[in-house]
């Protein structure tokens, strides 16, 4: 909508905010989207619009809103769905049993109205087309709630017979043409179906995924400014090689934790965090630093350890007369080694899960769910 806010996003935010630990935010978000969703007592039970305030008028693109939005609502991520594990039944509001408006399960409601809406009982209708990724989308949500296994099959089946026309564009665009997005999406539609997706609809989607043109990341790096500090000192650290705009979390550990937050990499992909040292803190601790992002746990683990406290030398004992006939000179270096605390300058750089940037985030699932996490990004 004009002010931002809109149940797609949202539902897509707490799916994301949940795969990442932030359980509070992810349940904020949740219950925004479940504000918007007709009750029993409405014509479309379960479905979701896309924004605030929609009036009968402007619904016209709620199968969709519903869809993406119901990933937020039920829970697992896109990496993890599996119609292996759906009942063959399709689901139900459950507004038979409390017609006054309150579902059994909110997420199984929005399936329920998603699957009244299929033509055919195959696949979505969007302004007047048939739209595969829409359709796509209704797969996602039937395997999240864990209903529809039959359906799941039927729409399936459809996608199947309109591959070459989804992904290629066979029929209006030239004979090579391939689209990344749209194969990305149904390769992974076919490994949440159980389906081969080296042979949907006769295409070898992963082969015709290899084929477009990637780019490769730059390594990403974690480095300190200091391997050693000592109690009190401030550390000042660096990520480098993100993504422009990459947010990735940040957690420092010595015995409490010391920082906790995310970080935001700038237009070159640089990222820059400090932490303090506990006064308190001794020669058998170390400050462990650890990096996430992209829905991936720890993809790096970095120490620094801790230097002993400093002790200051005793005062010289100085005869009051003038009678002193010598003084020693102190070598300018050694009187800096022995005031100061001199700590290396640079840390070691400790190489993140960096990966291969592929053709977009969808490969990147596809990947994911036959591999588990590895960091993929989109460029199509």
């Amino acid at each position: 909508g004009e002010d931002g806010l809109n149940s797609t996003s949202t539902g897509l935010a707490a799916l994301a905010l949940a795969i990442g630990g932030h359980d509070a935010e992810a349940a904020q978000a949740r219950d925004w989207v479940l504000a918007l969703q007709d009750a029993c007592d409405t014509d479309t039970p379960g479905a979701i619009p896309f924004r605030p305030g929609d009036s009968d008028d402007d619904r016209g693109v709620e199968v969709m809103s519903t869809s993406q939005a119901l990933l937020g609502l039920a829970g697992p991520g896109l990496a993890y769905l599996d119609a292996g594990t759906a009942s063959g039944a399709d689901p139900v509001t459950g507004c038979d049993d409390d017609p006054s408006g309150d579902f059994g399960d909110a997420a199984e409601a929005a399936a329920t109205y998603l699957v009244g809406e299929l033509a055919d009982g195959s696949h979505l209708v969007v302004q007047d087309f048939p739209s595969d990724g829409a359709t796509i989308d209704v797969l996602f949500a039937l395997a999240a709630v864990e209903q529809g296994g039959d359906t799941i099959d039927t729409i399936f089946a459809w996608l199947s017979d309109r591959a070459a026309g989804y992904t290629q564009g066979a029929g209006f665009d030239a004979d090579d043409a391939a689209y990344a997005g749209a194969t990305a999406k149904l390769a992974l539609a076919a490994i949440v179906a159980g389906q081969d997706p080296r042979g949907v609809g006769g295409i070898d989607l992963i082969a015709q995924l290899e084929a477009r043109e990637t780019t490769e990341l730059p390594e990403v790096t974690l480095s300190c400014e200091v391997e050693e500090a000592a109690p009190g000192d401030e550390v000042s650290c660096t990520i480098a090689g993100l993504l422009g705009g990459e947010t990735v979390d940040v957690l420092v550990e010595l015995d409490a934790t010391l920082l906790d937050e995310a970080v935001t990499a700038d237009s070159s992909g640089s990222a820059a965090f400090v932490f303090t040292v506990p006064e308190d803190a001794t020669e058998e601790d170390e400050a462990t630093i650890t990096v996430a992002g992209l829905g991936v746990e720890a993809l790096a683990d970095l120490g620094v350890a801790i230097a002993a406290t400093p002790v200051s030398d005793e005062p010289d004992e100085t005869d009051d007369t003038e009678d002193v006939e010598e003084t020693e000179e102190t070598d300018p270096v050694d009187e800096a080694t022995d005031d100061q605390d001199v700590l290396p300058e640079t840390g070691d750089q400790l190489s993140l899960a960096a990966g291969m940037g592929v053709a977009s985030l969808l490969f990147g699932l596809v990947l994911v769910a036959v591999s588990r996490r590895r960091r993929e990004v989109e460029h199509a």
